[in-house]
């Protein structure tokens, strides 16, 4: 009788051992889970490097030549009015740094309505500027395009070349569509232009200075 007991009793600990290692098994494959999640964050920071690389090649392959490029999370006063879709980028050239603003509205209301607010409280000092002034917008030289979609804003610490500039935007499928281009070079006055019979032609109004 107790050899029987004894058997009962050894088997009761194999099984208990048994179910206990069973457990700690299981507890250890939940940690798997964040093995996943690093590789997604992984895989996201892989297909951002795809497409700044897409984008760089598109800017060399229109005729801007970059060495390097990265994403721009300032925030500028035309992201305050709602447009669909936004392109800020840093771009990194031979001799200077520049950035390249985009943003796109569904319609030319809301554009416009973004352009007039943006000059009538532009830069830091909130400096009203109307339309034709031919004032210092900035110190940096800058070039901003307007057109029924799109706001587009190009700084640079020292020089801009304002023909490349418009010769990439005109490769993109802008060319001709401008309802106004503002030209400045560093330490300048701005230039404004439109285009007349699909001529690049300078804007003078009343006001202008």
């Amino acid at each position: 009788m107790i050899i029987r007991w004894c058997s009962i009793l050894l088997v009761g600990i194999s099984w208990i051992s048994c179910t206990e290692e069973k457990q700690e098994i299981i507890d250890l494959s939940e940690i798997m889970p964040g093995s996943e999640w690093e590789n997604e964050d992984q895989a996201v920071q892989l297909d951002t490097l795809d497409t700044l690389a897409s984008i760089k090649t598109r800017f060399n392959d229109h005729g801007i030549s970059v060495l390097s490029l990265s994403i721009d999370e300032s925030s500028y006063f035309p992201d305050r009015f709602g447009p669909e879709t936004t392109e800020k980028y840093i771009l990194i050239t031979q001799s200077d740094t520049l950035r390249y603003l985009k943003w796109n509205y569904s319609d030319s209301m809301k554009v416009m309505n973004s352009f007039f607010n943006w000059i009538d409280c532009y830069g830091d000092d909130c400096n009203s500027i109307f339309i034709g002034e031919e004032r210092s917008f900035q110190k940096d030289p800058m070039q901003l395009c307007v057109n029924d979609t799109s706001l587009i804003f190009i700084t640079a610490r020292y020089d801009l070349d304002f023909n490349a500039w418009l010769k990439y935007h005109n490769s993109l499928g802008h060319s001709f569509e401008w309802n106004y281009i503002i030209e400045q070079q560093r330490q300048g006055r701005a230039k404004w232009f439109t285009f007349v019979d699909r001529i690049k032609t300078e804007y003078k109004n009343e006001n202008s200075q």
